[in-house]
């Protein structure tokens, strides 16, 4: 696993043994990527707050740093996947344009960091995580208003969000599902 594009292009990131961390197919995270940077979703990953929610590896996120973000915020509560993550934060040298916080992303309350732009989460597979966390994230006020939310999930796997998330596209690529979202609740 690596990162694909940008500033980073082309740096191993290290990767937890075993199946406690499934990490974003690189096919799934270029397609992603590539529907980003054609300009069709916004906002843009250039200059962008980011959240990388469930992020494991930090892969996502770290990709979206090397094509440009401002500053990524890494959710994990894993211990083997948080030394995954913050030895791939270290390779890259990424340490002042990254949080880590260490928590379920379902039971975040409030948010101490400017909201975000864009949230990616790749949550475990048929758990109810992705609906949990994306809800718990925007009651926290971790979503800036018009925040795009991408999401993958199993592609058997549906999203039922409440009116303030707006759908804009859904795609598979094999097993995998991107949900693309936008969120029009208000900031408290």
């Amino acid at each position: 696993m690596h990162i694909i594009a940008g500033r980073a292009r082309g740096t191993k990131l290290a990767s937890p043994e075993g199946r406690q961390v499934r990490p974003t197919g690189q096919r799934t995270r270029e397609a992603l990527f590539n529907l980003l940077a054609g300009g069709r979703f916004a906002p843009q990953i250039e200059g962008a707050q980011v959240i990388d929610a469930c992020a494991g590896t930090g892969a996502l996120g770290l990709e979206a740093l090397s094509r440009g973000a401002k500053n990524v915020a890494f959710i994990e509560p894993d211990r083997e996947a948080l030394n995954c993550l913050r030895w791939n934060i270290t390779r890259l040298r990424a340490e002042d344009e990254s949080q880590v916080i260490v928590s379920k992303v379902q039971q975040i309350t409030s948010w101490p960091h400017q909201p975000c732009d864009i949230l990616l989460m790749d949550a475990p597979y048929n758990k109810g995580i992705t609906e949990a966390g994306i809800s718990a994230l925007a009651k926290a006020g971790a979503l800036q208003t018009g925040a795009l939310i991408v999401a993958e999930t199993h592609k058997s796997e549906a999203i039922d969000l409440p009116d303030d998330f707006e759908v804009a596209e859904r795609r598979s690529y094999g097993i995998a599902a991107l949900h693309l979202m936008n969120w029009r609740g208000s900031r408290i």
